[in-house]
């Protein structure tokens, strides 16, 4: 069945995100083989920092439009709702920690070279967790909400 389009704006908006963390990940990945600790900072920094910004917004739409019209419309959904909206809240977690471990990459980078690999490997891992988190959120919201949309063609 072609997707609405409604749910083809949708999906494309989360393909966006997928995009984005995979593009972040493959940095990850491509420092462990050769980008120094400065470039993999203002490189991935910027491409995180940019994410999370369009994140916050996308998520902020959703909260305050689109999940109080999806009740109205569909009250049973409800419960499935809440659930999403937390996970909000739990991305945030991991957003706050993926940029805290950035800003120790990059005062290590700045200040203290012995501690750069330690800060390295935890922003690795903090934007990792944050990208896994993402995906299995914007999984879950999709199975959710786009089968509202079809439906409501």
């Amino acid at each position: 069945m072609d997707p609405s389009p409604a749910a083809r704006f949708w999906l494309e908006i989360h393909d966006g995100f997928r995009r984005e963390s995979d593009g972040l990940v493959a940095l990850l990945e491509e420092h462990r083989g050769r980008r120094d600790a400065a470039e993999l900072a203002i490189v991935s920094g910027r491409r995180l920092e940019s994410m999370i910004a369009r994140l916050r917004g996308h998520h902020e739409i959703e909260e305050f439009e689109y999940f109080p019209a999806f009740r109205a419309l569909e009250p049973k959904l409800a419960p499935g709702l809440d659930v999403l909206a937390s996970d909000h809240a739990r991305l945030q977690r991991h957003v706050e920690q993926a940029l805290a471990a950035l800003s120790e990459l990059i005062a290590a980078v700045e200040n203290d070279a012995a501690a750069t690999p330690w800060a390295t490997d935890r922003y690795a891992a903090r934007t990792g967790e944050l990208c896994r988190a993402l995906a299995r959120h914007l999984d879950d919201e999709e199975e959710l909400i786009i089968p509202l949309l079809l439906e409501r063609r």
